[in-house]
């Protein structure tokens, strides 16, 4: 199965087509017992953008014990101010370099927010063409749930650069309540609690909630919480602020979309899947149209 990854969240995304090894194009998949779906190692097909080979440490999926070895793939970003302009054209030139055609993707994972409002919106729109055109089923994966169960990665601060993928968190090895943190601005944070080791059968991921909250909330929150839960952040801004009221963070990366294409297969694997129908951004926070309304005649509302 090939599957394609597309994270548009942040001001950096990127997109990533993985193969699930053992289901080659035109090959017959193994003899399943009813009602199950098998789980096979994963190989990086490619990421969109650079060319340069960058060396990769093993990595696993959440739902096995077993690290994968991975060989080296190019990885890098799309600009977030031309998602618009980049992302279908990324997709199909990918494609064409891997010598694929879409009707080849067995499968679409794309983060679903919390983020940039434009963004999640043209990453929405594609993926619904995408599976639409071709019948194929799409996984959505929040940009906090894809935290919970990474330990780093992602991009160095003003470089266009991708560090080396450190290891994706086997999240039916690790247990315990972890808390994603996102930097939402207006000194306001998304949260995720998660409980790994608990969840559907092949998905040991619980969510206990996404939520919006300012940040002296979210403080309260911690304070009535479990002190054992696991605090993670991508953003050091984030993790300043609270080291500042005695709490610690751990700074780690944003996600790439080939990670959101591991969880999406993962899930997709445990019988989880989107309706493409009904399928939305999920935004946790309404927008600035939204909340400071224009009138027809250009003036917000006093």
């Amino acid at each position: 199965m090939l599957i394609l990854g597309i994270d548009t969240s942040g001001r950096q995304g990127s997109v990533a087509l993985v193969r699930a090894v053992g289901v080659e194009p035109g090959a017959e998949a193994p003899a399943l017992q009813p009602g199950t779906r098998q789980m096979l190692p994963l190989r990086p097909q490619a990421l969109a953008g650079t060319r340069q080979m960058l060396p990769l440490r093993p990595q696993a999926l959440a739902g096995t014990r077993q690290m994968l070895p991975l060989r080296p793939q190019a990885l890098a970003e799309l600009s977030g101010g031309q998602y618009s302009e980049l992302l279908v054209s990324t997709i199909a030139r990918l494609l064409e370099e891997q010598g694929l055609k879409r009707s080849e993707i067995g499968l679409i994972g794309v983060a679903s927010g919390p983020g940039s409002f434009t963004g999640l919106r043209i990453a929405i729109a594609t993926v619904k063409g995408l599976a639409e055109a071709f019948a194929t089923p799409v996984v959505d994966v929040t940009v906090l749930e894809a935290l919970a169960q990474s330990l780093g990665g992602g991009s160095q601060k003003g470089t266009r650069q991708q560090t080396p993928l450190r290891p994706l968190a086997l999240a039916q090895s690790l247990s315990g309540k972890v808390i994603a943190v996102l930097d939402a601005q207006r000194s306001e944070v998304f949260f995720g609690e998660y409980v790994l080791g608990e969840g559907i059968a092949g998905y040991p991921v619980r969510m206990i909630r996404e939520a919006l909250a300012d940040f002296s909330g979210f403080t309260a929150v911690l304070a009535a919480g479990d002190a054992s839960s696991e605090i993670i952040t991508p953003d050091e801004a984030i993790a300043e602020r609270l080291r500042a009221v005695g709490v610690e963070a751990k700074l780690v990366g944003r996600p790439s979309a080939e990670v959101y294409a591991r969880i999406a297969y993962t899930k997709f694997c445990a019988g989880i899947r989107a309706d493409v129908a009904t399928l939305d951004a999920n935004y946790l926070r309404r927008s600035d149209a939204e909340i400071f309304p224009v009138s027809k005649s250009g003036i917000a509302p006093a």
